[in-house]
C-alpha cells in the first residue's frame, strides 16, 4: 500500500516549480547553499575563477578533502552494486580501453593541442561511452521513463558537448533517437577564494520541461570531486519541484512527503561518466545517485586530476588517468567527420542551441558556434 501511494505520488507533482535536494533515505542534505535571484555576484575577489555574474551561486566548504589516494584495502573492486556499475570490472575491452587512454596522456610525444592525438584519444575512449550508453538505457528503462522522454540530458558547457553527442551517437545505434530539446544547455563556472571556500557558479540557458516523474541523467566526462554532478542535480531537483524548494520534511504535508520521497525511490539522478574517482563516487552514493563508470580511480592530485597509482601495473602515482579531458574532447575540424561521426553530432547540437536560442547570455553573443 505505502509503495503503490509513493508510485502514485508521483503524478500530483508534474508541472511544480522549484528547488529541493534530498540526500539518502530522505533526509535534507546540507552539502551547499543556492541562491535564486538573477546577476548574481560572489562577495569578494576570486583566487580563481570569474566573479560574476551567474544565474545559481552554490557555496561549498574547502576543496581539499577530496584529494589524496585511497588506501589499497579501502578500493572499490566490485562492478556492481545497487547505486553503482563500474563497466571495466566486468569487461576487460574497457579496462584496456582506458589503460590506452592513460598511456596517450602520459606519452610527452602527444598533445592534445594536434588533432590527429585528439583523434586518437576519442577514438580509444569511444567504446567507454558506447558501454556506458547500454547501460543507462537498461537503466532508464527501468525507471520507466523511455517511452515518454521523461529524461533530461544534462552535461555543462564546454565538457558536456563531447559526452552528449557521443551519447547521442551511440543511443541511435541501439534504437533510442534523444530528442534535441531534452538536452538542457548550461554552463558551470569553478570559483575559489583565497581563504579555500569553493563556489560553482552556473550560467543557465535552457532547460527542458520536467517535473516529480522526470528522471535526471548527467552524462560527463569524469567525476573528480562530486561537485559539478552535485550542482547540475541540485538545479535539475529546482527544476522539477518547484515550490517544495524552502520545506523541510517535518513542514510537508503527508502527501508531499510520499511524493518527494518517491521521486528519491523510483526517479533517483543517473551519472554517465568514462572514469571516477573513489571519492566522488562514495559521495554521489550517500545522496542516493546512481553512477556508471568505466573505471574507478582512487588518487586525486592537489588539482584535482584523476591520477594512477603504483598498485597498478605498469603505472606510477605521478601517471594521469584520462589527463586534462576537457581538452582531449575538444572539437575536431569538420574534415574528421568521417573518421569520427560523433564530431557531426556535436556540431549539430551546438547548431540546434545557437540557431534556438537556447545557450546561456554569457555565450549568446560570442563565435560559440565558429567551429575550429
Amino acid at each position: 500500500m505505502i509503495k503503490e501511494r509513493i508510485r502514485g505520488g508521483l503524478d500530483k507533482l508534474q508541472g511544480a516549480e522549484g528547488l529541493l535536494f534530498f540526500g539518502h533515505n530522505g533526509k535534507e542534505k546540507s552539502y551547499g547553499t543556492i541562491e535564486t535571484s538573477d546577476g548574481q555576484f560572489i562577495d569578494g575577489e576570486p583566487k580563481e575563477g570569474p566573479k560574476g555574474p551567474y544565474d545559481r551561486i552554490i557555496k561549498f566548504g574547502c576543496q581539499n578533502h577530496t584529494k589524496g589516494k585511497i588506501a589499497p584495502v579501502k578500493r572499490y573492486t566490485r562492478g556492481r552494486s545497487p547505486n553503482l556499475t563500474i563497466t571495466g570490472s566486468e569487461d576487460e575491452s574497457i579496462k584496456e580501453a582506458l589503460k590506452s587512454v592513460s598511456h596517450l596522456v602520459n606519452n610527452s610525444e602527444h598533445s592534445h593541442s594536434n588533432a590527429e592525438d585528439r583523434l586518437v584519444y576519442q577514438e580509444t575512449i569511444m567504446p567507454v561511452f558506447e558501454k556506458n550508453t547500454m547501460e543507462l538505457y537498461e537503466e532508464l528503462k527501468k525507471q520507466g521513463v523511455l517511452e515518454n522522454n521523461n529524461y533530461v540530458i544534462c552535461g555543462p558547457l564546454r565538457g558536456g558537448e563531447f559526452t552528449i553527442a557521443a551519447l547521442i551517437y551511440n543511443a541511435h545505434k541501439i534504437g533510442w533517437d534523444i530528442p534535441f530539446d531534452r538536452i538542457a544547455c548550461y554552463e558551470l563556472k569553478r570559483v575559489l577564494m583565497d581563504n579555500g571556500e569553493l563556489f560553482i557558479g552556473a550560467r543557465l540557458g535552457y532547460w527542458p520541461d520536467s517535473g516529480p516523474g522526470t528522471v535526471t541523467v548527467v552524462a560527463d566526462d569524469c567525476i573528480a570531486s562530486d561537485r559539478s554532478g552535485m550542482v547540475t542535480v541540485q538545479i535539475a531537483e529546482e527544476q522539477a519541484l518547484g515550490e517544495l524548494a524552502n520545506k523541510k520534511l517535518g513542514q510537508m504535508t503527508e502527501d508531499e512527503r510520499v511524493m518527494v520521497i518517491g521521486r528519491q525511490k523510483y526517479r533517483y539522478p543517473v551519472m554517465m561518466v568514462a572514469a571516477a574517482s573513489q571519492q566522488g563516487i562514495m559521495n554521489l552514493e550517500s545522496k542516493n545517485a546512481k553512477v556508471i563508470t568505466g573505471g574507478a580511480v582512487y588518487s586525486l592530485n592537489d588539482s584535482l586530476y584523476l591520477m594512477r597509482t603504483s598498485e597498478e601495473e605498469g603505472f606510477t602515482d605521478e601517471d594521469f588517468f584520462v589527463g586534462d579531458m576537457g581538452s582531449w574532447l575538444g572539437r575536431l575540424p569538420e574534415a574528421y567527420d568521417d573518421k569520427a561521426p560523433w564530431n557531426k553530432v556535436r556540431r549539430e547540437l551546438v547548431n540546434y542551441w545557437v540557431s534556438s536560442n537556447k545557450l546561456p547570455k554569457s555565450l549568446a553573443k560570442t563565435n560559440y558556434c565558429e567551429w575550429k
